[in-house]
């Protein structure tokens, strides 16, 4: 539909993949699940996009985005 998918899971403070390769201009739905976070890991921060969102114990958490530049974007 347009959108680029990108699943994620969080163990103990682990994240699985790390990293992501995704198209600049293309819309984003970012699936997380952060079941098995813990401590820190339970929230995902992208500074560069003003992103802070705790993430759910109980069901998947969707952050959606859009990538307006080119280059890394860190996350943690």
């Amino acid at each position: 539909d347009g959108n680029q998918i990108i699943e994620m899971k969080v163990v103990g403070l682990d994240y699985s993949p790390d990293s992501f390769n995704l198209k600049k201009g293309v819309p984003v739905e970012w699936r997380i699940d952060g079941t098995g976070a813990q401590g820190c890991a339970g929230v995902i921060s992208v500074p560069r996009l003003n992103i802070m969102q705790r993430l759910s114990k109980s069901e998947v958490t969707v952050i959606k985005f859009t990538p307006n530049e080119s280059g890394n974007i860190s996350f943690s």
